[in-house]
């Protein structure tokens, strides 16, 4: 009679493990396979854009992503106006940050908000919360006095951008000293 018992409890223990790892592993790992998005703002001297992509984790190398851009017409209504014709289809705000110094509310409201619309209409809602923001500062952004830097990292999610919003910060624009 022991010996069944036991054989009962180890079956039930396999059981129980079995019940775990399905419960508790498998969605963390279906998770991986499941699209998240990041968006990023280029605070150029010339004009300040707006890149969205989507990424996946590969399943043959797992620490390596696969990105994939968002063209701008995934929201095309909420792609800003630019003043000129550009030499790429990409979301753009004109002028630069650097010709609003003089206005630093306007950097906010007609640099970055129209680029971060975009990205709302853009990424899907669910995932908002999410979704990571970068503001590199190139040329443009990099012109702004610390003030007006740490101004603009000052954004208020409950203005409807998105749900947390994670800006990392204004970094150093990629190849430039």
């Amino acid at each position: 009679m022991m010996l069944v018992f036991r054989k009962g409890a180890r079956a039930c223990t396999l059981l129980l493990f079995i019940w775990a790892f399905l419960v508790l592993l498998l969605p963390s790992l279906a998770a991986w396979k499941r699209p998240r998005y990041i968006l990023i703002i280029d605070g150029g001297s010339s004009g300040t854009r707006s890149y969205a992509f989507s990424y996946t984790m590969s399943q043959s190398e797992p620490l390596l992503p696969i990105f994939q851009g968002i063209p701008p017409s995934a929201a095309l209504a909420k792609v800003p106006r630019k003043q000129g014709t550009g030499m790429y289809d990409r979301v753009e705000t004109q002028p630069g940050m650097g010709d609003l110094l003089a206005d630093p509310s306007g950097i906010k409201d007609k640099a970055l908000q129209p680029l971060l619309e975009w990205g709302k209409a853009s990424i899907p809602q669910r995932l908002h919360a999410c979704t990571p923001v970068l503001l590199l500062a190139t040329g443009g952004a990099r012109s702004l006095s610390k003030e007006n830097r740490e101004q603009l990292l000052q954004v208020d999610p409950r203005r409807g951008l998105f749900l947390s919003i994670c800006l990392y910060g204004v970094c150093q624009g990629l190849g430039s000293s």
